[in-house]
């Protein structure tokens, strides 16, 4: 072995990652070249060192890890088709050819590598549920009792339980962020159902008419429906309303919304009805749409 290639191998060394036959190897030339021992020797310094002081990673670059860990293993196939093939191989492959100025675990810096920079060099995959304290990373499940208490599994650095009344701004903050939880719909269902009890809240609201047009479980829809039905009247819901009722796939919630929609007599919605009669396939939805336009006293149009 020649210096170069000890040198380059004194980390694998040093932690145990080089073969039996590589190690004897190392050895033999550190007994006999004062350089690559004092080479050894400065890495061994470094580790004690490291060893005595106490070192902890800020909490919000953990939370930031798990979040985009957790988005990059819910988004593993449209990874797939935008990560060059081989990638994290010839990553690894190389990681030990290049020479490391500190002791740091080869090992270690690849799964750091991997998980953090592998969202970053993702475009459009990161998308944080983080609570506004910077704390939370993913909403677990709901439970709701009888007493009007609620309990919150939560993923923090740590899984943790959070309990107290839905008025509590904690357990608040908690359920609008599951209302985005994206992996776990029963999670949306539970958080959704109770908030739409506080609907009158702008940021409540908000969720609610975010969920009934963009949540992909019809579940969740119809109940941030529910909530939105004494804001059937509001300018803002109706327009949200009618863009649910042109571009949903989902029958029961179409009709749901033709249901909120005829409550409030609004002659802007007549022409929106008629064109849908014309062009709806579903018998349901055809029949609600014809008595709502005969309960607002206008004409079903030529079909």
């Amino acid at each position: 072995m020649n210096c170069d290639t000890v040198i380059k191998s004194v980390p694998l060394y040093f932690y145990g990652e080089l073969s039996a036959e590589a190690e004897e190897n190392v050895e033999a030339h550190c007994a006999a070249c004062p350089d690559c021992q004092s080479e050894v020797e400065k890495y061994r310094m470094f580790s004690s060192a490291l060893n005595e002081s106490e070192m902890e990673p800020s909490l919000d670059l953990l939370v930031e890890c798990r979040q985009m860990l957790a988005t990059r293993i819910r988004d593993s196939e449209l990874a797939a088709t935008q990560v060059p093939e081989g990638f994290w191989t010839r990553l690894l492959a190389t990681a030990h050819l290049s020479h490391v100025a500190f002791r740091v675990p080869v090992g270690a810096l690849a799964l750091i590598a991997i998980g953090y920079f592998g969202a970053k060099l993702t475009p459009g995959i990161m998308e944080s549920g983080l609570s506004q304290a910077g704390m939370i990373s993913t909403v677990r499940s709901v439970q709701p009792d009888a007493s009007g208490r609620v309990q919150i599994s939560v993923d923090d650095v740590h899984r943790r339980v959070v309990s107290g009344g839905v008025d509590n701004q904690e357990i608040r903050q908690l359920l609008l962020s599951g209302v985005r939880e994206e992996s776990n719909p029963g999670v949306r269902v539970e958080s959704v159902d109770l908030l739409k009890s506080m609907a009158s809240s702008e940021d409540v609201r908000s969720a609610l008419l975010d969920a009934v047009q963009h949540d992909p479980n019809p579940g969740v829809r119809l109940k941030a429906l529910d909530g939105l039905k004494q804001f059937a009247a509001n300018p803002g819901v109706r327009q949200a309303l009618s863009e649910v009722l042109l571009n949903d796939s989902n029958p029961g919630v179409r009709i749901e919304v033709i249901d909120l929609l005829s409550a409030h007599h609004d002659d802007s919605m007549v022409g929106v009805l008629q064109n849908l009669v014309r062009k709806e396939d579903n018998k349901n939805v055809r029949v609600r749409l014809e008595r709502a336009l005969q309960e607002m006293n206008a004409s079903i149009g030529t079909f």
